[in-house]
């Protein structure tokens, strides 16, 4: 790889500093409200070590999708950086985050009628999935896509991926929902919840790994900073990339969902016997 091209960057451009001491922040703070809330509420489950190392590394991911040589390399050198970028933001940020996040936390932060209010405008898993692909799919779109990424609409662009992420988070939700009342599918409608988002993000991925050329003006205007990756080969591996990255998550996803369904199911029986 051409590594010159980062010269051309100061290290506010390259490494994100301000973004990096707000998750830090934020981490901290994280963990100061699980502290604070365990020594005032009572009754309550204490948070694994595990989910607190989710939510940590959620945040770290999330740096690393924005800040550092990523950020740079996806906006504009490479269509395959873009697409690890958008991989990590909507298929591993989310669910790690969802998961370092106790019930009782949530209703201490939000009163529950308002945690009812805000859930009930996005109670439908059917509207989520669209939106969530639909958006998706659009931003993909040659012509939508060059101009989200250019300097002159590059505050659009940002803004348009701030929603794609509160939509990823909006269909995460219904996979693991941290609040059991508000957990409004069962185990089998959850399978079959990640089964039709998974066959939805085929036809953007089909479209950019078998294009017969390069479709995004954005990489072409660049140098190529790495030899073998012309711009037509970097888009089918970024194409690839993301399917890829989506369908290993989602089996994980699959397989904890079935296992939590298939240990209900044989608890029941044993009840029965």
């Amino acid at each position: 790889m051409n590594t010159n091209i980062f010269h051309d960057y100061s290290f506010f451009e390259l490494w994100s500093p301000l973004l990096f001491l707000i998750l830090l922040v934020s981490a901290i703070g994280y963990l100061n409200l699980l502290a604070f809330f365990k020594k005032r509420l009572t009754n309550i489950e204490p948070v694994k070590l595990r989910h607190k190392i989710y939510f940590i590394i959620g945040l770290f991911l999330f740096y690393i999708a924005n800040g550092g040589p990523l950020g740079v390399l996806a906006p504009h050198y490479l269509f395959s950086a873009h697409m690890v970028q958008q991989s990590l933001l909507l298929f591993i940020v989310p669910p790690l985050i969802l998961l370092g996040i106790p019930k009782w936390l949530v209703s201490a932060v939000f009163p529950w009628k308002l945690n009812k209010k805000i859930a009930g405008i996005a109670s439908n898993p059917i509207l989520a999935i669209l939106t969530f692909n639909g958006l998706l799919t659009l931003y993909h779109f040659p012509v939508i896509f060059d101009a989200l990424m250019s300097t002159q609409y590059y505050w659009l662009g940002t803004l348009y991926e701030l929603i794609l992420f509160v939509t990823a988070l909006q269909i995460w939700w219904f996979i693991i929902c941290p609040i059991p009342e508000l957990d409004e599918l069962s185990d089998l409608k959850k399978i079959a919840f990640l089964i039709i988002n998974g066959l939805l993000i085929y036809p953007v991925c089909t479209f950019i790994m078998f294009a017969d050329g390069a479709i995004y003006n954005t990489y072409s205007t660049f140098p190529q900073i790495i030899g073998f990756l012309d711009p037509h080969t970097d888009q089918q591996s970024g194409g690839v990339i993301m399917k890829a990255i989506q369908e290993i998550v989602f089996v994980i996803a699959l397989s904890m969902v079935f296992k939590r369904w298939y240990r209900k199911e044989n608890s029941g029986e044993s009840l029965v016997q």
